[in-house]
């Protein structure tokens, strides 16, 4: 009703900048992004932010799998930026 079409959302349940001893698996992090998905609808662009949330490329593609059928238009950040591997 106020023109917005995107939303971004920082999922803070890993890595670095979790909140205090609040920690999470990558289900309970794509379960927050279904949440947020069906609040939404299909017609809203959706932008996911993992924080720096895990540790190797294939964790991270896990999780990137795992939230494909939410249809987030990007994953930001999942990995530390000096991994280079």
């Amino acid at each position: 009703a106020r023109g917005f079409d995107a939303v971004k959302i920082e999922i803070c349940l890993r890595g670095p900048y979790r909140h205090q001893s609040v920690e999470a698996d990558a289900e309970t992090m794509a379960a927050h992004v279904q949440a947020c998905r069906e609040a939404l609808g299909p017609g809203f662009t959706l932008l996911v932010d993992a924080v720096y949330g895990f540790e190797n490329a294939k964790q991270c593609l896990r999780f990137i799998r795992m939230t494909e059928r939410f249809d987030p238009f990007f994953v930001e950040t999942p990995l530390n930026m000096d991994d280079l591997d």
